[in-house]
């Protein structure tokens, strides 16, 4: 006698499902999942088998628990990729805090309006020092305005200090100089601005003497030590100019006898017009035929028709040589 148990079975079919390599631990430690499964889709049986699962039923009833299967599957395969993520955070999380418990750790303050510069558009400054240094934390406070470095050993960390420790500190120029400091079209100061590589140089106003230099801390004092020696080599080279004006009035008084002022060592002032001009086309010295004076008689010469007459000189005419 056939019961309706057996009937079943004799018309049950026998198919497999294929498993994933990292989902076959999850189901052999979970075997309730097959028998929900099982029970959903009535099915005669659904069970794990070296990599597969084989289930027996129906062939309408195994086309359902297929797709419960690959519905399970799929929410598995993202709760493992989740707890793969977790372990891996975890793990990080536990380094870190070994890094930050052991590490060298420095902190500083800084104004409010330069945090921008330390950080940089879309945070590309402080992951840029981070590569660059290998400090393993740089964490900013905007409340408290205090930026915390933490490496494994100090010399990195100091180095990330330097690229991040933005300041603004002010120069005080000489009065004067600020004109050749600045120079034309502002050169010097954009060629200052480039060495040092400050992010700006400017005065406080038309009128002040104060530079105000923005920049890290390290750009900063490059900066001033450039502008020290600008000044000092306008200080030296005005001093030489100086002098050479000296030099160089001392010769004319040697070469003519008179100085700047026109008077000699007796304190006679150089006489003017043509016998002043003689003595200078004489390099300064008296010598050459004298300028006849006003009140001298002029002196004949033959004309063009070989007669002779008087020639008035007038006393600004050059004599005959």
């Amino acid at each position: 006698m056939v019961t309706e148990s057996s009937h079943a079975i004799l018309l049950s079919k026998k198919k497999s499902y294929p498993v994933q390599q990292n989902l076959r631990s999850w189901l052999e430690s979970e075997p309730a999942v097959l028998e929900k499964v099982r029970r959903d889709a009535s099915l005669v049986s659904l069970s794990y088998r070296k990599g597969s699962i084989v289930g027996i039923g129906k062939k309408d009833k195994l086309e359902s628990a297929a797709l419960l299967l690959e519905i399970h599957l799929k929410h598995q395969m993202e709760l493992e990729r989740l707890r793969v993520e977790k372990q891996k955070l975890s793990a990080k999380l536990e380094e870190q805090r070994k890094k930050v418990e052991s590490g060298f750790r420095v902190e500083f303050g800084i104004e409010r309006s330069l945090i921008g510069l330390a950080v940089g558009k879309g945070g590309s400054n402080i992951k840029r020092v981070k590569q660059e240094t290998g400090v393993d934390v740089i964490k900013i406070n905007n409340d408290d305005e205090v930026i915390i470095i933490i490496g494994k050993d100090e010399q990195c960390v100091n180095e990330a200090r330097m690229q991040l420790e933005f300041v603004s500190v002010e120069y005080d120029v000489p009065e004067g100089s600020a004109g050749a400091l600045i120079g034309k079209k502002g050169e010097n100061i954009k060629k200052i601005t480039a060495k040092s590589k400050v992010e700006r140089i400017k005065f406080r106003d038309s009128s002040s003497t104060k530079l105000e230099i923005l920049g890290t801390r390290r750009a900063c004092e490059d900066a001033k030590m450039i502008i020290d020696a600008d000044l000092q080599f306008m200080r030296e080279r005005e001093a030489l100019d100086r002098e050479t004006g000296e030099i160089a009035r001392e010769l004319h008084r040697v070469s003519t006898g008179y100085n700047d002022h026109g008077r000699g060592e007796d304190g006679r002032k150089r006489p003017e017009g043509p016998r002043s001009a003689q003595v200078q086309q004489n390099g300064g010295s008296r010598v050459g035929k004298a300028l006849p004076k006003r009140d001298q008689q002029p002196r004949s010469r033959r004309n063009n028709a070989g007669r002779e007459g008087a020639v008035p000189m007038s006393s600004g005419s050059e004599q005959t040589q």
